[in-house]
């Protein structure tokens, strides 16, 4: 867990406003009001986190001054979260942070608690070819489609046959949470493939890297990776 200081000197080029509480939304789901209001940014609205995983956050800067909100609770703070929400900062990338409960981290059961629509929730998965030297790869798609791993995965890995990596595989090769996945602050030398449907809403909902939050963010932001690019038909819709 960071303490003011401690993000400080964790993150030397972040600097600190103040801390604050974010609101909680209210009853299930929220009001049709709360989910289309644009986001502000850096905002911790959208959430109904019990107290017990409440989000205490400190407001923090980027080099442009665009206001960000990184974890301090203990229950909430994640090492891998609080890493990818400096670098959200660092590229001055605004967004929206929903806290949410671990166990409520799945897309489905977040979606379906939350009141956020699959349509515009995206799955992060790291995929491996079978044969050595092994590949590895990250793909992002929709949470209404699945990717089409045999077909167009492979093709775009040039490897003979392709799977999603395992859970150990997954954490060594990006340092995250099954669950949070997040297409930010991935390796460089790691290829993101995103299936162009993820590029049509005007923001979508991702993880953090842990399991403790969510963002959402124009998928513009996306192309931020190094080895990012945008791949049609990496995903078909499903039955």
């Amino acid at each position: 867990m960071h303490g003011s200081l401690g993000l400080a000197r964790a993150y030397p080029g972040t600097r600190l406003l103040r801390e604050r509480h974010p609101p909680s939304r209210r009853g299930r789901g929220g009001t049709a009001r709360d989910r289309s209001r644009a986001p502000t940014v850096g905002s911790t609205t959208g959430t109904t986190s019990p107290p017990a995983i409440a989000a205490k956050s400190l407001a923090c800067s980027g080099p442009s001054g665009i206001l960000v909100a990184v974890s301090t609770d203990p229950i909430e703070a994640h090492p891998t979260e609080a890493r990818v929400l400096a670098h959200l900062a660092a590229h001055d990338i605004p967004f929206e942070r929903i806290p949410c409960d671990p166990a409520l981290a799945d897309t489905a059961a977040f979606c379906a608690h939350y009141g956020y629509p699959l349509e515009i929730s995206a799955n992060a998965l790291v995929v491996a070819s079978k044969k050595k030297p092994r590949v590895f790869a990250a793909c992002l798609a929709l949470a209404t489609t699945r990717l089409d791993v045999n077909r167009a995965v492979r093709h775009e890995l040039g490897a003979g046959k392709v799977s999603f990596a395992s859970a150990d595989d997954m954490r060594q090769v990006t340092g995250m949470e099954i669950g949070g996945v997040t297409p930010f602050a991935l390796p460089a030398e790691l290829p993101l493939l995103i299936d162009e449907a993820v590029m049509a809403p005007e923001r979508v909902i991702v993880g953090t890297g842990g399991r403790t939050s969510k963002i959402l963010v124009a998928p513009q932001a996306l192309l931020l990776h190094p080895g990012a690019r945008v791949v049609t038909a990496l995903a078909k819709r499903r039955d």
